[in-house]
């Protein structure tokens, strides 16, 4: 009986920490323009945005990365923005995702696709 219960125990432990395990899914795309790295992990994810474009560096980007949209996002010296959001929507099944970058009254849109 006493093995019984340890093993039920260890059981609920190892039930507990498997339900509890998120999975980190890594997408990346590039346009004529941009590359763009991006982390689903639960219900946040990061993401990098890279102008890679000949002209100068835009001052400001509106982008949309699946249905999580910003307007008006400052790029660095060198072009790049580094963010994490909440309110993943991704799923770890999805193979793509839209991307639209919008700049300097130009536009691109292209996909992330799963590593």
């Amino acid at each position: 009986m006493k093995y019984f219960l340890y093993i039920m125990v260890i059981i609920a432990i190892l039930v507990t920490a498997g339900c509890s395990l998120q999975t980190t899914t890594h997408f990346s795309g590039e346009g004529d323009n941009w590359i763009v790295k991006y982390t689903a992990n639960g219900e946040t994810a990061d993401y990098e945005i890279q102008y890679t474009g000949e002209e100068p560096v835009p001052e400001n980007i509106n982008y949309i990365i699946d249905t999580f949209s910003v307007t008006g996002r400052e790029l660095s010296e060198n072009g790049y923005v580094q963010n994490e959001h909440r309110g993943n929507e991704v799923d770890e099944n999805d193979e793509e995702i839209n991307v639209t970058i919008e700049w300097n009254g130009e536009s691109e849109i292209f996909n992330l696709t799963q590593e």
